[in-house]
C-alpha cells in the first residue's frame, strides 16, 4: 500500500499561518517515509499572498510530470486573457436570473423531502407495532 502522490501548495504571505503549512507538511513527509516513498511527496512554498501564482503553477507540473514520468514540454506557455463577456456561464451574467435554482432553495426542498420520507416511515414502523401488540401470539421471538 503505496501513498498516492502528493504535492501540497503554499504560499508566505497567506492570510494562513505558513508555520502551519510547515508543520503539516513534515507530518506528511514522515507519513510517507514509513512507506519508503517520499518521491511521491512534495511541498512548495511561494513568495506571494493567498493564490495560485506561477510559481506554485510550476512546481506542480513539475511534479506531476516527475511522478508520469514525463518530460517537462513547457513551464512558461503563452498565457491568452479570454475576454469577459466569454466567461459568463449565461447571457444575463446570472444563472438565477435566467432560471436556474439557488443553492438554498434546493437544499431546502430536499431537506423537507427527507422529512416527509420520515414521517412516512415512522407511521409504516408504528403500524407494525400496533399490530404486532394486537396479536402478540403472532409475533414470538425464536428461542435460543
Amino acid at each position: 500500500m503505496i501513498p498516492d502522490p502528493l504535492i501540497i501548495l503554499g504560499q508566505k504571505y497567506d492570510f494562513f499561518d505558513v508555520r502551519g503549512f510547515k508543520e503539516i507538511s513534515e507530518e506528511v513527509l514522515y507519513f510517507y517515509k514509513l512507506f519508503n516513498s517520499e518521491e511521491n511527496f512534495s511541498f512548495f512554498i511561494g513568495t506571494n499572498p493567498h493564490g495560485y501564482y506561477t510559481d506554485a503553477q510550476k512546481e506542480m507540473v513539475s511534479f506531476f510530470c516527475k511522478i508520469a514520468k514525463r518530460e517537462i514540454i513547457n513551464l512558461e506557455p503563452e498565457i491568452e486573457i479570454e475576454k469577459s463577456e466569454n466567461l459568463f456561464a449565461s447571457k444575463k451574467r446570472n444563472v438565477i436570473l435566467e432560471g436556474s435554482k439557488p443553492h438554498y432553495i434546493i437544499l431546502g426542498k430536499l431537506r423537507r423531502d427527507n422529512k416527509k420520507q420520515k414521517k412516512i416511515e415512522r407511521r409504516r414502523v408504528k403500524g407494525k407495532y400496533k399490530k404486532m401488540f394486537k396479536n402478540p401470539g403472532k409475533y414470538r421471538c425464536s428461542s435460543l
